[in-house]
């Protein structure tokens, strides 16, 4: 099966869960971020004035944040003016099943700061 229809309502309200899902997620890990990037500079800042060697190259990759995406997807469908869409194995990965092709790397890049 390369295509399946599915009722535009229905479709709508599962790509808005999941974008607020991934909003909340990426959220949380800017959070996440920002605690650890005070921490070393901090830690940078408390080196320099022990007369330390001072650590000056972080490197935090900063979390990403793929609202717009689902956005777009959103916005698309609420142009639709039919009652079904018709969406690809691809589409219905992206949009029902949540799987992007960016989702293994945006997941393991915020994993780090989820924790704190």
């Amino acid at each position: 099966m390369n295509t399946v229809k599915v009722e535009k309502d229905r479709l709508l309200k599962k790509l808005i869960v999941n974008r607020d899902s991934h909003r909340a997620e990426f959220l949380k890990a800017q959070k996440g971020f920002r605690e650890e990037v005070i921490e070393q500079l901090d830690e940078a800042l408390q080196d320099a004035r022990n007369g330390k060697r001072i650590n000056t190259c972080f490197k935090l990759p900063a979390p990403v944040d793929q609202t717009s995406d689902y956005d777009t997807a959103i916005e698309m469908l609420d142009w639709v003016v039919d009652d079904e869409i018709e969406l690809t194995q691809q589409a219905f990965r992206q949009y029902i099943l949540d799987d992007w092709h960016w989702k293994t790397d945006w997941t393991v890049s915020n994993s780090a700061y989820m924790a704190r």
